[in-house]
């Protein structure tokens, strides 16, 4: 839509319809390359998360929709932005975005804690392979992974009020 010199007043108007309709547009982006270990641990960490979201009688998942921390959309829509990434390729990531894989790999250590951790086991373990890594050392791997990655996030989102805000919450809830 092209802009009226004549009109400054309608221009700013339309400024603000566009940043209110379309907020993510003026979202503050940053990158983030992709190499197998990231990848694999962000698409097993938005997994575990939507894992725990279908289990919709458990205490995480209960938590997940009273304290509005997650939705099903956002969690695949950036499921599907990662695994439709190539490996080394650098992907932008909104604040947003970052917010959710932080609860996401929270999420996931509650969940490999709890009983979900027990079903977890159950489902994969018929498909491990005589010799490949066993579950418990998966599982120490992606808590390991989760536990160096939210530290970072900590460090480098610690400015931002809706990061901070959102580690506060996910702090304050420990499952028993």
């Amino acid at each position: 839509m092209k802009k009226s010199n004549s009109t400054p007043g309608l221009e700013v108007a339309l400024d603000e319809l566009i940043l209110r309709t379309n907020p993510i547009r003026f979202m503050k982006s940053y990158g983030l390359e992709l190499n197998a270990m990231v990848k694999h641990l962000l698409l097993s960490t938005l997994g575990t998360l939507k894992f725990v979201m279908l289990h919709e009688n458990h205490p995480l998942a209960i938590a997940l929709r009273q304290l509005e921390l997650a939705d099903g959309k956002s969690v695949g829509l950036l499921f599907d932005k990662i695994r439709s990434a190539e490996i080394g390729e650098r992907i932008k990531i909104t604040l947003e975005e970052e917010i959710l894989i932080y609860t996401a790999m929270d999420i996931t250590c509650k969940a490999y804690v709890s009983d979900l951790g027990d079903e977890l086991r159950a489902l994969n373990e018929p498909g491990i392979k005589k010799g490949d890594p066993g579950f418990g050392e998966v599982r120490n791997t992606v808590l390991r992974g989760c536990e160096i990655v939210m530290q970072g996030m900590r460090e480098s989102f610690g400015n931002e009020p809706d990061f901070e805000e959102r580690v506060d919450v996910l702090e304050q809830f420990v499952i028993v």
